[in-house]
């Protein structure tokens, strides 16, 4: 694992898939969002609409069984960021605390996505080290496997 802290560049090109933590855990998330146009604030102030009584009562009245997708507001978000970086998609992990599980979420969603090369840009209370010693040694999927990643930190304030 390569490991540097945050500059002009850590946007350089290299990995496809970039992994972030929600903007309040992460400084360097925010950063990231001014030049994704604000695409993650907006996305976390996004309501989720609910269906009208009348049309839940046509539904019943008609029998109509309409699908219920529910998604939980720690899931991860993936967002198309090949307009604005060198990458291809940026994904946005939120962290809870908890390293060990967020590195096997970020192992997940890599090996689902086919990517072999990720850059993970650390959450603030989240060091390299930490991160290093959380990273699960088997791979998440037989055969798939995770041949680089680059860790980013936020440069220390003196």
């Amino acid at each position: 694992m390569a490991a540097f802290a945050f500059d002009q560049a850590s946007l350089k090109p290299g990995c496809p898939l970039w992994v972030v933590a929600q903007p309040a855990a992460s400084q360097l998330t925010r950063k990231i969002d001014w030049y994704l146009n604000f695409q993650i604030m907006k996305a976390e102030c996004h309501k989720r609409q609910t269906v009208s009584v009348e049309l839940a009562q046509i539904e019943e009245e008609w029998g109509f069984d309409r699908p219920e997708i529910s998604v939980t507001e720690q899931a991860p978000m993936l967002i198309p960021s090949h307009a604005c970086f060198p990458n291809t998609q940026t994904v946005i992990v939120p962290f809870a605390g908890d390293g060990k599980r967020w590195a096997e979420t970020i192992q997940k969603i890599s090996v689902a996505l086919k990517m072999s090369k990720i850059r993970v840009f650390l959450p603030d209370a989240l060091s390299r080290d930490a991160f290093k010693k959380a990273w699960p040694k088997k791979s998440a999927a037989a055969g798939e496997k995770i041949e680089e990643i680059e860790l980013v930190e936020r440069k220390a304030v003196l």
